[in-house]
C-alpha cells in the first residue's frame, strides 16, 4: 500500500485508447473513471546510467544438477531512443534477431550445440543490456561459447552484405504490421512510444529508416554497438563439470551458488 501511495498517480501514469469510437463521446467517460482519482506529486526516479564494461568479466551461477549450460554474452547496450536504433535493429536480424541470423545458423543449423542462438538489445530509458543468449550440453559448452565468439568476430571483420540487408529489410518490413493491427497493439505501442519520448515517425517512417541503412552504417553501427572486446559472460550449469574451462574468457572471475539471494527462493525453514 505504501508502494502504491508512493509511486501511483495521475502525474505519472500514461493512458492509450485505440479503437472504433467517437473522441467526444470518450473523453466524459474517461474522466468519470478517473477523476476522482487524487491528485499528488510523485518524485521522478533518477535512473543512473550503467557505463559499459571494461575488459573481460564472467560470473559462473552453479547449478549442480545441470546437464547443461544456459549462457549470455553481452555489455551495455542502447537506449530506446538511440540515433542508431534502426540501423542497429537491421543490423541485429542479420546477426541473431531472427531464426535464419548468423548466430542461429552456426550453432543450431551447421554444429548442431543447440535449438536456438540469439541477440537482442533491451532498449530502456537508460541503457539497456546488449547480450548473445543461448545454451549447450555440459561438455560442448566451450564449443558453443567460442562459436558464438567467432561469429561476433566475423560480424566486426566482414560486417554485412547487399544481400543480408535485403533479406533482414524484408523481414523486418514484413513482421512489423502485424505488430500493429489490433486495437490492443495499437494503445501498447501509443503507451511506449509516450513513455519513451517517441513521436509518430517510429511508426510512420519505419521503413523509410529500414530503407536508409547501407553496408557502410551498418559498418559503423557493428563497430560502435556491438562489443567485441569488452564483454561479460553469465553462465548457469554445473561449476564442476565446466568451471575449469570457461576460466579462459575472462580476466575477472566469479563463482556463486544458484542459492545465493537474487537467483533462487530461500529454502523454507526446517521444521523442528
Amino acid at each position: 500500500m505504501k508502494f502504491y501511495e508512493t509511486n501511483y498517480a495521475p502525474s505519472n501514469t500514461i493512458i492509450a485508447i485505440a479503437g472504433e469510437f467517437n473522441a467526444d463521446d470518450m473523453k466524459p467517460k474517461l474522466e468519470q473513471t478517473f477523476g476522482s482519482w487524487p491528485a499528488r506529486t510523485v518524485k521522478a526516479e533518477a535512473i543512473p546510467p550503467v557505463p559499459p564494461s571494461k575488459g573481460k568479466r564472467l560470473l559462473l551461477v552453479d547449478k549442480p544438477d545441470a546437464s547443461q549450460v544456459y549462457f549470455a554474452i553481452g555489455n551495455t547496450g542502447v537506449s530506446a531512443t538511440d540515433p542508431d536504433r534502426v540501423p542497429i535493429r537491421v543490423v541485429n536480424t542479420i546477426f541473431g534477431g531472427s531464426f535464419a541470423s548468423e548466430l542461429n545458423e552456426a550453432l543450431r543449423v551447421q554444429s548442431g550445440y543447440t535449438y536456438g542462438a540469439e541477440s537482442f538489445f533491451d532498449d530502456r530509458k537508460a541503457a539497456g543490456p546488449f547480450a548473445i543468449f543461448s545454451f549447450t550440453k555440459n561438455e560442448t559448452t566451450t564449443p558453443a561459447i567460442d562459436l558464438a565468439l567467432q561469429v561476433l568476430a566475423k560480424l566486426h571483420k566482414d560486417g554485412v552484405t547487399e544481400a543480408q540487408l535485403k533479406s533482414a529489410k524484408s523481414y523486418i518490413k514484413g513482421q512489423f504490421p502485424p505488430s500493429i493491427e489490433t486495437s490492443r497493439q495499437l494503445a501498447r505501442i501509443i503507451a511506449s512510444h509516450e513513455f519513451y519520448g517517441l513521436g509518430d515517425d517510429e511508426v510512420n517512417q519505419l521503413e523509410a529508416r529500414v530503407d536508409a541503412v547501407t553496408p557502410e552504417i551498418a559498418r559503423q553501427v557493428i563497430q560502435k554497438h556491438f562489443p567485441a572486446e569488452n564483454l561479460v559472460f553469465v553462465l548457469i550449469g554445473k561449476a564442476s563439470a565446466v568451471g575449469p574451462a570457461v576460466r579462459k574468457y575472462a580476466t575477472t572471475q566469479d563463482t556463486r551458488p544458484i542459492s545465493d539471494p537474487g537467483f533462487w527462493p530461500a529454502p523454507a525453514a526446517s521444521k523442528k
